[in-house]
């Protein structure tokens, strides 16, 4: 990741404490976050969710639902499926060069 790139266009910044982005981001390393950005599947993003800030990949499915997958597929399980009455608040957007492949269900 181009943290020189990252650091001009983000709007704030969090020092991972787990392993949630891993591999493409570390624990102990900076991911940098853009404010106000449109998500499309596949997106990563910090989100407030169920009571919670988790860092997740967003993915909506055809009946409006929405998806919060772990990037770190050994976190499986905190894989999040909102319905369309549940409140999802994005806070941002993870900036990266790298494609995060959506996972295989």
């Amino acid at each position: 990741m181009n943290e020189i790139v990252n650091k001009v266009e983000a709007d704030f910044a969090v020092r991972l404490t787990g392993q949630e982005l891993s591999p493409y981001i570390r624990k102990g390393e900076v991911a940098y976050f853009k404010k106000n950005a449109d998500f499309c599947d596949g997106d990563v993003g910090l989100f407030l969710a169920r009571g919670k800030s988790v860092i997740r990949q967003y993915c909506e499915d055809s009946e409006g639902g929405v998806y919060l997958f772990a990037v770190n597929r050994r976190l499986r399980r905190l894989d999040l499926r909102l319905g369309r009455e549940e409140s999802i608040v994005s806070i941002g957007k993870l900036i990266t060069e790298e494609t995060i492949p959506l996972p295989e269900i």
